[in-house]
């Protein structure tokens, strides 16, 4: 695939010309770009921009093998969900901390795990939006934030600096409000997905428009859900005017754990006590 960033930048922009509009509407791009990113080394783990919006999150293998489509199409979630304190009153006193993905309206969401954090400080100085990501994946994959390169990375075995994670923030232009996009080298986080027993699920919602033409939707959304393989969404088209395709996606990890214990089985590490990742 060509460059991921440019990709999603050109599918972001409402075409000018009405022919090359409507193609745009009918969504053909952006499945084509779901399918085929799930065969690239570098995987969109989340994207926040202008007409799209892209969210990864692992969920237990178990529970999508096979997946309950209409519970998965129930998501409601977003990556500025934290943890955080629930007071209760009533019937009795009670407190608690609530993990993120409690209330996301599908059970099977709300059993997994949320990988990107979308966070908000109005105490830092110019940009008030930043991203962090899931601290035990980051330790399990011996992965580090390097703020020249605003990505988590680590050494190649040629002792080169290697990103792994990359937080790309896009400046907005225009009626453009620019975006984050979040990526992750795809055997790394098939290694985390395998070693926690997880598959990947990313939620999608493209839903395209001219801001400044449209008010509401016009007709009804009756829509079934369409389902190609591990992909499955509804989509809604009104000819000339809007759309939007919204869904799930389940990427399955491509390595075993025996391929993993080969890994860590040479010399005096086949104990398993101090092999590292």
């Amino acid at each position: 695939m060509a460059d991921i960033v440019t990709a999603l930048e050109q599918m972001s922009v409402a075409p000018s010309e009405l022919g090359s509009f409507q193609a745009w509407l009918e969504q053909g791009d952006a499945l084509t770009f779901l399918q085929q990113n799930t065969v690239d080394d570098e995987l969109v783990l989340y994207a926040n921009m202008q007409n799209i919006y892209i969210h990864a999150l692992l969920v237990p293998a178990n529970l999508v093998d096979p997946p309950n489509i209409d519970d998965l199409m129930r998501w409601n979630c977003n990556a500025y969900s934290s943890w955080s304190v629930t007071a209760r009153f009533h019937p009795s006193p009670s407190i608690a901390i609530t993990p993120p993905l409690v209330g996301t309206g599908s059970a099977t969401f709300e059993q997994g795990e949320q990988l990107v954090f979308a966070r908000e400080f109005v105490g830092h100085v110019g940009e008030t939006h930043y991203t962090e990501i899931l601290q035990k994946f980051i330790h399990v994959s011996d992965i580090h934030y390097v703020p020249e390169k605003n990505a988590y990375c680590r050494l190649d075995r040629h002792g080169d600096v290697e990103e792994i994670v990359r937080l790309i923030k896009l400046r907005g232009s225009g009626q453009m409000f620019g975006g984050t996009i979040v990526t992750v080298k795809r055997k790394v986080l098939d290694r985390y997905a395998t070693l926690t027993d997880a598959a990947i699920v990313r939620t999608f919602d493209f839903t395209r428009v001219r801001p400044s033409q449209f008010s509401v939707w016009q007709n009804s959304h009756d829509d079934g859900v369409t389902e190609l393989g591990d992909l499955f969404f509804r989509k809604h088209v009104e000819t000339g005017y809007a759309s939007y395709m919204r869904g799930c996606q389940i990427i399955r990890s491509q390595i075993s754990k025996d391929i993993i214990m080969d890994e860590f089985d040479s010399g005096s590490q086949k104990d398993g006590r101090y092999a590292p990742l």
